[in-house]
């Protein structure tokens, strides 16, 4: 009795450590009105806001600057030239994956064009490889 118990352990430290290893939490993002106020009040605001913010806040930032960029919200901002290039020079300054995503992600709706990254079939951002270049 006390081997199938050893048994039972082992196999649940084992499916322990493939999801460690295998599985990727989802991480939660939103942003409020806070958010649409400092992407509405131009560049300075957005640039000053988030500078200064962790990483949880960067990504909502992010993601309320969505709601502009999108074509389907039809949100027009007089400053939305800026954010587009800012957003391209904070793609490559990111040193978080996450943050380079959502980036990605939203540069997507402008089509501008980063090279050197594309989005794997799984959805991640990665580097192609050098012979992918001449594609």
């Amino acid at each position: 009795m006390g081997n199938e118990s050893e048994l039972a352990s082992e196999e649940f430290l084992e499916t322990a450590k493939y999801f460690r290893e295998n599985v990727e939490l989802v991480s939660y993002t939103e942003y409020n009105e806070n958010h649409c106020e400092i992407v509405e009040a131009g560049m300075d605001s957005i640039t000053s806001y988030y500078q200064s913010s962790n990483i949880d806040e960067k990504r909502a930032l992010l993601f309320c600057i969505e709601r502009y960029i999108d074509p389907y919200y039809k949100n027009d901002l007089p400053h939305m030239e800026n954010i587009v290039k800012w957003l391209e020079q904070e793609f490559y300054r990111a040193k978080n994956n996450q943050i380079k995503e959502d980036i990605f992600d939203l540069l997507q709706y402008v089509d501008v064009d980063l090279p050197g990254y594309e989005l794997d079939d799984n959805g991640v951002l990665i580097l192609k490889k050098w012979w992918q270049f001449w594609k």
